[in-house]
């Protein structure tokens, strides 16, 4: 499944429900209870997965909540609950994507081997030659340690 169908879904199922709950019918709880068990469950199997794994986090507490609603026949809240979590979720990967391609692209950008400042051979980075020196005095990070 990508990362935004289940907020989408979600979405769907939250704004469907609040369409039919203004129509003559009273099937609007039905389908925000449909779709709180079908993408409820994909949540909490998710976070008993990782529980088994060792792995605990904010995704018990939305699982509690879910799992709540559930019982409580609150499922408006539950989907509510489903939407943040799958929508975290997908912005997190999305996220992790493109820091990844900047670092990626970073690297590319990297020369392949460290090169020395003008001057003479060493001087302007530590690098393993010599000293480090202290800026002058009065300059901007005179009192760092070395």
């Amino acid at each position: 499944m990508s990362r935004w169908h289940a907020p989408l879904a979600a979405l769907a199922v939250i704004l469907s429900g609040l369409a039919l709950r203004a129509g003559p019918l009273a099937v609007w709880g039905r389908v925000w209870m449909a779709g709180l068990v079908l993408l409820g469950a994909r949540v909490v199997w998710q976070t008993v997965r990782g529980m088994l794994r060792g792995q605990f986090a904010a995704d018990l507490v939305a699982s509690l909540a879910i799992v709540t609603a559930l019982v409580l026949w609150q499922p408006l809240a539950g989907m509510v609950v489903v939407l943040m979590q799958t929508g975290g979720e997908a912005l997190d990967q999305y996220a992790a994507r493109r820091a990844s391609r900047a670092v990626a692209a970073l690297e590319a950008e990297a020369p392949a081997r460290r090169t020395a400042a003008p001057g003479r051979p060493g001087e302007g980075h530590r690098g393993g030659r010599g000293p480090a020196r202290r800026p002058p005095a009065g300059a901007p990070g005179r009192d760092a340690p070395l």
